[in-house]
């Protein structure tokens, strides 16, 4: 749902009538991921885009919806269409949270965090 953009964002007005007054925000906590469900340690949850943590529990609800519990290990292709590296460019920019080993933060490791987590080999 379009709403204002809450002031934990940013401040509209610092850009100079360039940015919207409005956006769409998720309102749930994406750090709150249930890694009980996957290979995700602590350390790598709260680096993780909240691209890959959501990405993670939707791919999850889709398998558990379908009914499917015989995927792990079978040559099943993941594809993942993105737009944005936002997460990144915040990121690298606090030297605090800069991980020695940013894998999880490109965007292009969407599709294969989905792969790893639930043992998709890809297409033969």
């Amino acid at each position: 749902m379009r709403t204002s953009i809450p002031s934990s964002r940013y401040d509209p007005v610092g850009f100079s009538g360039s940015a919207p007054p409005y956006g769409y925000f998720l309102d749930e906590d994406l750090a709150a991921l249930d890694t009980s469900f996957f290979n995700l340690r602590k350390s790598e949850v709260e680096s993780a885009d909240p691209q890959q943590r959501q990405l993670l529990e939707v791919a999850r609800e889709c398998l558990e919806n379908a009914g499917e519990t015989n995927y792990r290990g079978k040559a099943i292709g993941c594809y993942v269409g993105t737009f944005g590296e936002d997460w990144t460019h915040m990121m690298t920019k606090d030297e605090e949270h800069l991980e020695s080993n940013p894998a999880g933060m490109p965007d292009l490791m969407l599709a294969n965090r989905i792969s790893y987590e639930f043992d998709l080999q890809g297409p033969r």
